[in-house]
């Protein structure tokens, strides 16, 4: 897609907080977030090879406040001044509080309002229906807290509008004389041509505007208070609601949403502050020095330590750091007795630049991990959680995690904290009154919820939750009425619940209809399932499905015509269901026959492989007959001036393709016996500008020369894939793969910068690890078989066969895109070479049988690419002479190649089942790239195999990052003895 929009808009919530100080509570209003994290909402486009911004022609703000939940929704419409039309993107961090309850776009004139739907098929639709020129929309979240929304197009000379809603939980000071804060922060720093304003508050609660010169307070009408402001070229300003009234009205509230299910939220106030934290003696802190902890708040994160260490220190106390990324960068131990004695961690802590990704499995959070005369009272960590790393982590040791980064991974976080009986740690929204209220006082926990009358299910917030009154109560109310009985504590076991508290829910009272405490209910399961969001993929699935939420499974997609709708099998709008419904019923009937086409297909394709198995080749004598120079193979032209090129074998098109060769009518018995030889792989160039700075340079200096370098370079993954190389070639094995690691946060959901990484680690030794990438790679491009076989094939490397011929099947079952071509026939012998490999019986009663055979061969070379939109072709050349490519697929001694793959990632494979003695060299053709990616030129995977699908199967592989189009490189050799 050309002229892609870049535009960034960060919409933050204001948040407001409050601290415990004895017996009172008081409101602490966050207002002074950094500039450089609250820009105005802005879309950016490329034009001419510069960004520039569109014009924000109008903006209304409409805010309901009902009860203890407010929505907000802006309608946004752009201008663009240019004469090309242009694509949008735009990222944006969610508070916790806060979440995306709705999104529209006008088409034709009408608001067209997205729908949740499964991110495959959304990612799929918004891209397949892009390349027809028309209008998609997409919101999808992208990592930890941050969402991003695509929009296209922006006509020439014309305007989009569209809409977003934000619902957010308000909080609370009391429960028995209910009073609720709302504050509006401006995100708009310039004037705007158009604004309207809009505020309602809806029931009896008093309520007052704090603070709005253009809103001048909220007017009584029938249902409750409406306040507005509207006028040209204004400014959009901060404004504060303070909400009273009766406790039984107020801090209650019953909702009855579709399908007869009753959701309630309960305000709860307990008789409790918490107590006076002990002192520890010994704590292990844990310092996140990866590339993301850059985009922390370094003088919140050492205020905040310095704080801590003020609160903890004495002369028996101990801290041992550990500077983490990837691996443990380095470790060391400190007495603080005094003030002077935190000085040097702090110095050692402004020096320590960040690299890597980090990998949260590293810390040891459970007792058993220690000696007993070494474990330590707490454990500290700073860190925004972002991580593919240490998803299952838990411990028994008290658990802080203090957060300073406005993104961050805040529900992985707060499990570490809440299942160990530590605190989150939120100095980035509350300041340092956090370190007051989360670290200096044990806040009593929700141990247990009686239920003495009626029937309640799925409550929030979860057993083992420190509380802090008052706090919400929030489920699914089964029964007119209910009365719980809370148990709050700081230990389990029985007589450990000093503190127990009421709650009368009856639905007579209060109730209203709707879907915001629905929302605001799955917005709070969401977070607790995303505390382990691979373990509970299908669950957030089932949970954003049912209740219309932005998750990693269920992102909201517009599309334009209700044609789109059925072709990707998406629910469409209210006005197009019953068409939709109808089309769909009319697919079904032919689902099952075309699946069923699909793999009669591909078992013609897999007879065909077995057949050139079953084929005796035999071995002419003398060197292959070289066929002369031809016509290039788009433009017509004469090669003669592609000296680079290799030109055994080269035919102008498949008009010119020889005869192939005849083949041979004897069988021969499936040949187990081992061959004798040996694979030779070339090494990486490593000569970019870079590495002019190591020249006659120590070994000590290397990482400060490393990190110099990353100030110019960081933004290549070129730069990160080299300089790992290079380390990994001087025997710093741990070094390489902290700065290959980089590759995983360079950008959010980059699945061919995360593949290429996993890569990687399975050529290094880290093949856990990098199958926790690939099965990422697989929830971002499910819709690509590579996917599914970069995950068996990863499998396979470590010997979990049963999970390998799993996936492999995957692959073989589905039908794919046509830019895959006989990907399911290479996929099928890969798992027969499994089975045969296997020491155990694997269970194979789910594969069809015409795909089971055992097809052992001499060599296997198969190579792949990271990227989409790429043509590369793999070349092999035998010793004698004969080159065999992709218009060249059958070699006079029984070579074949697999099918060409022009369109991204391959795998392009050679075979040879009995492989005569000498020579065969592997090359590959960088023949073109079509993508628009900063990622820079494609990444090379190459595999060569001696003794293929047999027990004594030996390998040998290669990653290179590729330099230029057109260019030839020499992969390296197998030598048959």
């Amino acid at each position: 897609m050309k002229n892609i929009i870049a535009y960034s808009v960060s919409l933050f919530s204001l948040l407001i907080l409050f601290s415990c100080k004895g017996q009172k509570q008081a409101f602490v209003v966050k207002k002074d977030l950094p500039e450089d994290n609250l820009p105005s909402p802005t879309i950016l486009a490329s034009v001419e090879d510069s960004l520039q911004a569109m014009i924000l022609d109008s903006l209304k703000i409409h805010t309901l406040i009902k009860g203890s939940i407010a929505r907000t929704t802006y309608e946004l419409v752009f201008y663009n001044p240019h004469e090309q039309q242009l694509a949008g993107k735009f990222f944006f961090p969610k508070e916790r509080n806060q979440m995306i309850s709705r999104f529209a776009l006008e088409i034709e004139g009408k608001w067209r309002e997205a729908v949740v739907v499964p991110a495959e098929k959304g990612r799929v639709a918004f891209e397949n229906t892009v390349r027809k020129n028309v209008d998609p929309a997409l919101v999808e979240y992208a990592s930890g807290n941050i969402f991003k929304a695509m929009v296209f197009p922006l006509p020439p000379k014309g305007r989009r509008r569209m809409q977003i809603s934000f619902d957010e939980r308000l909080y609370s000071v009391s429960a028995k004389e209910f009073q609720s804060l709302f504050q509006f922060r401006s995100l708009f720093k310039e004037k705007i041509p158009y604004v309207l304003q809009e505020v309602f508050v809806e029931g009896k609660a008093k309520a007052s505007m704090l603070d709005h010169p253009s809103i001048e307070g909220l007017q009584p009408i029938p249902t409750g208070l409406y306040g507005k402001t509207e006028g040209t070229n204004k400014f959009v300003e901060d404004f504060s609601i303070l909400q009273k009234g009766d406790s039984k009205e107020a801090t209650t509230i019953v909702e009855e949403g579709q399908g007869g299910e009753t959701w309630f939220s309960a305000l709860v106030e307990a008789p409790f502050n918490g107590k006076q934290r002990a002192r520890p003696g010994r704590v292990i802190l844990y310092w996140d020095v990866s590339h993301q902890g850059k985009k922390r708040k370094p003088k919140q994160d050492l205020e905040a330590l310095t704080l801590m260490l003020k609160k903890s220190m004495s002369k028996e106390f101990e801290l041992t750091v550990h500077f983490f990324d990837f691996g443990i960068r380095k470790s060391k131990t400190y007495k603080i007795a005094e003030y002077e004695d935190i000085l040097p961690l702090l110095e050692e802590i402004k020096l320590t630049p960040f690299d890597g990704m980090a990998d949260f499995d590293l810390l040891k959070l459970r007792k058993a991990d220690y000696p007993a005369d070494k474990c330590p009272d707490e454990i500290w960590l700073f860190s925004n959680g972002q991580s593919p790393f240490g998803e299952e982590q838990s411990g028994d040791i008290p658990f802080y995690s203090i957060l300073s980064a406005p993104t961050h991974n805040y529900p992985f976080l707060n499990k570490l904290s809440r299942e160990s009986g530590g605190d989150l740690i939120d100095i980035y929204n509350e300041g340092m009154a956090a370190i007051e209220s989360s670290f200096m006082v044990n806040k009593p926990r929700l141990m247990e919820i009686e239920v003495v009358k009626g029937k309640v299910a799925e409550l929030y917030p979860r057993i083992g939750t420190a509380v802090q009154s008052p706090f919400f109560l929030q489920g699914k109310l089964l029964s007119d009425e209910c009365e719980l009985l809370l148990k709050f504590g700081y230990e389990k076991g029985e007589g450990q619940y000093p503190y127990k508290v009421k709650a009368t829910i009856n639905k007579a009272q209060n109730l209203g209809s709707g879907n915001l405490l629905a929302k605001q209910w799955a917005s709070s399961k969401l977070s607790f399932l995303m505390e382990s969001p691979r373990k509970n993929k299908d669950a957030i699935l089932e949970l954003g499905m049912k209740h219309k939420l932005i998750s990693p499974q269920t992102p909201m997609i517009v599309l334009d015509r209700i044609q789109d709708y059925i072709d990707y099998r998406i629910e469409p709008p209210e006005e197009w269901k019953a068409t939709y419904q109808k089309a769909i019923a009319y697919q079904e009937k032919k689902k099952k026959v075309k699946l069923l086409t699909h793999l009669d297909e591909l078992a013609e394709e897999f007879e065909a492989r077995k057949i050139w198995w079953d084929t005796e080749f035999k071995i002419p004598d003398g060197m292959y007959q070289q066929e002369p120079k031809t016509k290039s193979r788009e433009s017509g032209a004469s090669n003669d001036d592609e000296e680079d090129y290799d030109t055994f074998g080269v035919f102008s098109g498949t008009d010119d393709l020889p005869p192939p060769p005849p083949l041979g009518v004897e069988k021969k018995n499936k040949a187990n016996k081992a061959i004798e030889g040996g694979i030779s792989m070339a090494k990486p160039k490593l000569d970019a500008a870079y590495f002019e700075a190591f020249k006659e340079q120590d070994e000590k200096s290397w990482d400060s020369i490393y990190f110099k370098q990353k100030k110019d370079y960081g933004r290549l993954p070129a730069f990160y894939l080299d300089m790992a190389d290079w380390f990994y070639d001087k025997g710093q094995g741990a070094t390489a793969l902290r700065i290959v690691s980089n590759l995983g946060v360079l950008e959010l959901s980059n699945h061919e910068l995360m593949r290429i990484l996993a890569y990687r680690f399975q050529q290094w030794g880290k093949t856990e690890q990098a199958i926790i990438l690939l099965e990422q790679v697989l929830d971002i491009r499910g819709e690509e078989p590579q996917s599914y076989r970069d995950l068996g094939l990863a499998h396979a490397s470590i010997e979990q066969y049963q999970e390998a011929i799993d996936w492999l099947y995957e692959v073989v079952r589905r039908p794919w895109n046509d830019r895959f071509p006989e990907v399911g026939v290479v996929a099928a012998h890969e798992i027969n070479a499994i089975i045969a490999r296997s020491e155990e019986p694997l269970a194979t009663s789910e594969i069809d049988e015409r795909f089971i055979a055992d097809l052992p061969c001499d060599l296997r070379i198969v190579m792949g690419w990271d990227a989409n939109d790429v043509d590369l072709d793999l070349w092999v050349i035998d010793p004698r002479g004969e080159k065999c490519y992709y218009r060249h697929q059958l070699t006079e001694i029984g070579g074949m190649i697999s099918k060409d793959f022009t369109g991204g990632y391959g795998p392009e494979e050679f075979l040879i089942k009995n492989a005569m003695k000498g020579r065969y060299k592997i090359k590959a053709n960088y023949y073109g790239d079509n993508r628009q990616s900063l990622n820079g030129h494609a990444t090379l995977y190459v595999k060569a195999i001696l003794d293929y699908g047999r027990k004594g199967q030996r390998s040998q592989d290669i990653i290179l990052r590729l330099e230029r189009e057109k260019q030839v490189l020499e992969i390296g050799e197998i030598v048959v003895e």
